[in-house]
C-alpha cells in the first residue's frame, strides 16, 4: 500500500469533511492559495498571522471551499530561520483576477515590502502564493515549461506576472501534503499528474517533516 495513504489517515480532519471532487478542484473558478510565515507580525506569531490572513480571505465575496489546516514546516534552505507555519486553501472565485489582486493586497497589512527587501529566502511575517487556478497554465505553456526547468534558485517570478501552477509546487511537500488530503484529484495541467500522485512522488522524509498543528 502506498505510504501516502498512511500519513493521510493519521492527519486530523480539517473544517470541511469531504475532499473536493475532481470537477471542483479543476474548475477555472477554483483558486488554490498557499500561506506561510515564520516571524512574528503585527497580528501575533506565525500561526496567528496565518489565521488573520485566512480570515481576511474569508471576508472576500468568494467562498472558501476547503483547507486551512496549519502545518509546521522546516525553513528552506535548511537552517534558514525558524520553522514555518503553512496552510493551503481552495477558494471559489467568481472573478479570479480580482481575487488574486485582493489576496496579494493582504500582504501589505504585514509590511511585506520590508520582508522582500531582506531577500528572497529571508524569514517573513507572511507570504501568500497563488498555487493554481483550476487547470489553467499562465502565462503560457512554453514560458511555464521554461520556468519549471530552471534551478530553484533561478526561478525569480517578479517580472513574469501571475505564474500558475506555481513552477515549484511539484517539489513542495508543504503544498502537496495538504492538497493531497483535501483536493487529491486536482490535476497539474502541465505535468498531467494529480496532487495525490505528485505527493506520492516526494521523499517520505519531506512529507513527514510537514506536521499538522493540533
Amino acid at each position: 500500500m502506498p505510504f501516502v495513504f498512511c500519513w493521510i489517515a493519521l492527519m486530523p480532519l480539517p473544517v470541511d469533511a469531504a475532499p473536493l471532487s475532481a470537477e471542483i478542484s479543476n474548475a477555472d473558478t477554483t483558486v488554490f492559495v498557499a500561506l506561510g510565515a515564520n516571524l512574528p507580525g503585527p497580528f501575533g506569531g506565525p500561526a496567528e498571522s496565518l489565521r488573520h490572513a485566512m480570515e481576511r480571505l474569508r471576508e472576500m465575496p468568494d467562498g472558501v471551499l476547503h483547507g486551512g489546516t496549519l502545518y509546521s514546516t522546516p525553513a528552506y534552505p535548511a537552517g534558514n530561520g525558524p520553522d514555518y507555519v503553512n496552510a493551503v486553501l481552495a477558494v471559489r472565485a467568481s472573478d479570479t483576477v480580482r481575487f488574486v489582486a485582493n489576496a496579494f493586497g493582504i500582504e501589505s497589512e504585514f509590511n511585506r515590502d520590508k520582508d522582500r527587501a531582506a531577500g528572497r529566502w529571508a524569514p517573513r511575517a507572511i507570504d501568500i502564493d497563488i498555487v493554481a487556478i483550476g487547470g489553467q497554465i499562465l502565462p503560457d505553456p512554453a514560458r511555464h515549461a521554461a520556468l519549471r526547468a530552471k534551478a530553484p534558485i533561478d526561478r525569480v517570478l517578479t517580472d513574469e506576472g501571475l505564474v500558475v501552477p506555481h513552477p515549484a509546487m511539484q517539489e513542495r511537500a508543504f503544498v502537496l501534503k495538504p492538497m493531497a488530503f483535501f483536493a487529491p484529484s486536482w490535476r497539474h495541467p502541465a505535468l498531467d499528474r494529480t496532487a495525490l500522485e505528485l505527493a506520492e512522488a516526494l521523499p517520505a522524509e519531506e512529507l513527514d517533516a510537514v506536521r499538522a498543528i493540533t
